[in-house]
């Protein structure tokens, strides 16, 4: 089973940043014990040298390694947070919500007189005037 054969988009986005950042921290411990082993005060120490240098270097590969793939993770998951899929209507911050009208009228619908100073009343939605008019009631 692979790694990344169950995983949702935002599970592989974190997987795979994890991955390369173990990979990198591999890179520079090797990249760290080479620079040790060449060096001239380790080849002056014999072979307990080596064998401790050799020991030490793939504990301290392990753990920066471990360290870097931390770092990925993390970046990985703002990464995974921050992008929308396709055919997601949902981001890290929950579904997507329709934005609220800063407006909101305590006049309630129905039928007022034409704002527009006519004779006729208009039908008011409780939002914005339409186009519906009718005769003015007697009286008003």
């Amino acid at each position: 089973m692979s790694l990344f054969e169950r995983s949702s988009p935002k599970a592989r986005t974190v997987k795979s940043s994890a991955l390369v950042g173990a990979a990198v921290g591999a890179f520079l411990s090797v990249l760290v014990i080479v620079r040790v082993l060449i060096s001239a005060e380790f080849r002056a120490g014999g072979a307990a040298y080596l064998v401790g240098g050799l020991i030490g270097g793939l504990i301290q590969g392990v753990l920066v390694s471990a360290v870097f793939a931390g770092f990925g993770a993390l970046t990985g998951l703002v990464i995974a947070s921050c992008k929308r899929l396709p055919g997601k209507a949902e981001s890290a911050f929950g579904a997507h919500q329709p934005p609220t009208p800063v407006f909101q009228s305590p006049v309630p619908a129905g039928w007022y007189p034409d704002p527009h100073g006519s004779e006729l009343q208009r039908y008011w939605d409780g939002e914005v005037w339409t186009e519906h008019t009718a005769p003015a009631a007697p009286g008003r």
